[in-house]
């Protein structure tokens, strides 16, 4: 029996130097497979991960995982490293909030929806119109997320149209976006009840999960800042403001420092036009930029601009480095006069501050810079001496990040109507021929559907056998 401890991983193979479970067999790599654990939330399940290190590669339940990919082991799951080396993995008590009872509609809906991809009961997150599943690419035989929004008569929460609307307005932003550090899209269906977004499953945690050890080395931050500003002027350039960056919200692909990251949770996210401003209210108050917290402190505030991804960078940055947040921690403790956005505030010799280079205070300094007329975006904030004294060695690392990465061919991709239950009706049909294609969003010019104006309104253990 190997126990699988939070935080920890355990390393299998024959390397006696740095394996934890030492196999004798040839046929295993020196080091095989690494078993990790990722914890979301204090009250979540672990999600414990499987990831091939090896050349000769493994088995999920007698299918191959993938050369150094990493799977998502639910309990029962065989890994097999070759034919007289394979382990079981075991979760006796699985929480009852991991898994989904179906519903009679979700129940046929899952089951006719596609053969293409099968959708399982375990539930990786839960929000306020929809769930994450575990599913399958049975395809590509690989595991993948699917987002499930309900807009049905059975909706518990909002209003059908609402929740309709929210996330067809996520997916025509996503479905715009093709980038290494933007979570990919790879197909969206609509029933009559229900969509359903099939996206990457990533595998390395979120940011936030990563300071649970503490905060993050100067080293360890600069590519995943290095990742962001990329993401950010690609996102900027094809006029989207994500408008809730925070670590959450930021994912790591791989269970490993320099891996190549991604932006997720495009909800909050708008389209705008260079030269004018938004107006409505959104994001998470730690990294709230002040234009948004208190417009009226703020000279320049006539609504605000994509400078608000930066401040958030800013504060992202400051989280890592010090585990703690900047400014704004709760609706009590909102600055009343301007001065106090300030980080010049915070002095060289207060505790957060000390292990932090003068270099790295300056970069955050100039992306929280309070008039976001002054603020750096991504060109100045990539020429900073911060990143400018490391950039070879990140320009190397982010090659190798991204080199299996490939883009999507967006030729074709469209929302698929299915109807599952023919005796109703469905809300909207999508027109025949729409299309995504990078920069530019679509214009629907029928009842239920959301226009590009619309669109920037506000709406364990294992067993050895």
């Amino acid at each position: 029996m190997l126990k699988v401890f939070l935080r920890k991983d355990l390393l299998v193979g024959r390397d006696p130097n740095k394996c934890s479970i030492l196999l004798e067999d040839i046929t295993v790599s020196r080091q095989h497979i690494r078993i990790y654990s990722v914890v979301f939330e204090d009250k979540s399940e672990p999600l414990v991960y499987c990831e091939d290190v090896s050349r000769s590669g493994s088995l999920l339940n007698g299918k191959p995982t993938g050369a150094h990919s990493s799977v998502l082991l639910s309990h029962g799951d065989v890994i097999s490293l070759d034919k007289h080396n394979y382990f079981c993995f075991i979760q006796p008590t699985p929480l009852t909030a991991q898994r989904h009872i179906f519903d009679r509609i979700f129940e046929r809906e899952r089951t006719r929806l596609t053969p293409d991809h099968m959708i399982t009961d375990r539930v990786l997150g839960k929000g306020a119109y929809g769930r994450v599943h575990l599913a399958w690419d049975l395809v590509n035989h690989k595991q993948v997320a699917c987002k499930v929004v309900g807009y049905g008569p059975n909706l518990a929460q909002g209003t059908p149209r609402k929740a309709r609307d929210l996330h067809m307005r996520e997916f025509n932003i996503m479905a715009s976006l093709n980038h290494p550090n933007i979570l990919a899209l790879h197909r969206v269906i609509r029933t009559e009840h229900n969509i359903y977004m099939f996206s990457d499953l990533i595998t390395g945690g979120d940011l936030f999960s990563r300071l649970d050890s503490g905060p993050m080395t100067e080293i360890e931050t600069l590519p995943v800042v290095y990742q962001l500003l990329k993401a950010l002027e690609y996102m900027h350039k094809h006029g989207v403001v994500h408008r809730d960056l925070k670590p959450d919200n930021i994912l790591c692909t791989r269970h490993a420092n320099g891996s190549r990251i991604v932006l997720g949770d495009f909800g909050s996210a708008r389209l705008f036009t260079p030269g004018t401003r938004l107006q409505s209210q959104c994001g998470t108050l730690e990294y709230l930029a002040p234009e948004l917290i208190t417009p009226h402190l703020v000279p320049s505030a006539r609504g605000y601009t994509s400078a608000i991804d930066y401040w958030a960078l800013g504060a992202i940055v400051y989280t890592l480095l010090t585990n703690t947040t900047p400014i704004v921690e709760s609706l009590d403790r909102i600055p009343t006069k301007l001065q106090d956005f300030e980080l010049t505030r915070l002095e060289d010799n207060k505790r957060e501050w000390v292990n932090i280079s003068p270099e790295a205070k300056d970069f955050i300094r100039r992306l929280m810079t309070v008039d976001p007329r002054n603020r750096m975006a991504s060109d100045e904030a990539q020429c900073h001496v911060w990143l400018a004294r490391h950039m070879e060695e990140l320009e190397d690392l982010y090659g190798r990040a991204t080199k299996e990465w490939e883009p999507l061919d967006r030729t074709d991709f469209k929302v698929e109507e299915k109807i599952i239950d023919g005796s109703a009706v469905p809300f909207h049909n999508l027109p025949d021929n729409f299309r995504c294609s990078i920069g530019q969003l679509p214009d629907f010019l029928f009842e239920g559907s959301l226009s590009s104006d619309e669109l920037t309104a506000e709406p364990g253990e294992f067993e050895q056998t």
